[in-house]
């Protein structure tokens, strides 16, 4: 049995500084707007369990299949650590950050981001220096144990912590005509080398096992708000016997201590809420 791990190609080593689309601005207040709180983000890693539902598993038999997929490193960062409860959209900020420290390690000072492996990156895991930019992110997103973070407050938070060490942050959307556009996020990641922040009401992330002409998505699912970040994606074409399947992931950071990494199927049991590409510079 071979499992495709995330994050499984190590690639794009240097930023690309090339031509962007306009950045894309959305922080309008609306009584609409989605509060994302995972109660799956808990302070106490002693108390991670799956909370929305137990693991679940698709099986796809097929008679060939193509699949293709591509990453920002080989490892990126997936910090998990949470200041309080339903702290999703700080952490994806802070993984967001950690990306970008590999450029200027002055983003999270004290911290050394990662370490090239030949010619694949690995980012280093989550460390004293790591979770003071959580804190201070969860702080200037205002976001608390009960009433979670908006999808404003996490701009405004996020755009406060670059401004304060001297950064950029422009966003691009991923969507077109309120829907959301894989092509777009991918050409994103690939051709601008930018991670995308997912915002999510439910989610799943999991795991790929591939066996004799048969794939099996081991993952956990909830039907929480809840924000993660896209570092990679890939997309599968199955030949079975019913026709041709496709299926498109995202490689994530998920922010939950235990299930720290995998893959995200963006057409199982959720709704992408936006998706934004971020460059911090």
């Amino acid at each position: 049995m071979k499992m495709l791990h995330f994050a499984s190609i190590g690639l794009s080593c240097l930023l690309l500084l090339g031509t962007f689309a306009a950045p894309c601005s959305i922080r309008t207040n609306s009584e609409d707007e989605v509060t994302y709180c995972d109660s799956a983000i808990v302070y106490d890693d002693n108390e991670y369990n799956l909370l929305a539902s137990s693991m679940q598993t698709i099986r796809i038999p097929y008679i060939s299949r193509d699949y293709s997929e591509y990453d920002l490193a080989i490892f990126c960062p997936t910090y998990t650590f949470a200041p309080t409860a339903g702290s999703c959209a700080p952490i994806a900020a802070a993984n967001i950050v950690g990306f970008y420290d590999r450029y200027d390690e002055n983003l999270i000072p004290n911290h050394k981001s990662g370490n090239l492996i030949g010619e694949w990156y690995s980012y280093y895991v989550e460390d004293s220096a790591v979770v003071s930019v959580i804190r201070e992110l969860h702080s200037l997103m205002g976001t608390t144990a009960t009433t979670g973070t908006t999808e404003n407050q996490f701009l405004d938070g996020l755009e406060s912590f670059c401004k304060s060490k001297g950064k950029k942050m422009e966003t691009y959307s991923c969507m077109s005509g309120g829907s959301f556009s894989f092509s777009k996020a991918q050409s994103y990641i690939k051709d601008s080398n930018m991670p995308i922040a997912l915002f999510l009401s439910g989610y799943n992330v999991g795991d790929m096992f591939t066996e004799d002409h048969e794939d099996a998505y081991s993952y956990y699912k909830s039907d929480a708000n809840h924000v993660m970040v896209g570092f990679g994606y890939s997309t599968y074409i199955y030949q079975t016997s019913d026709g041709t399947l496709t299926k498109n992931y995202f490689n994530v950071a998920s922010g939950i201590s235990g299930n720290s990494s995998g893959i995200y199927d963006i057409s199982l049991d959720t709704k992408i809420n936006d998706a934004l590409a971020i460059r911090i510079y």
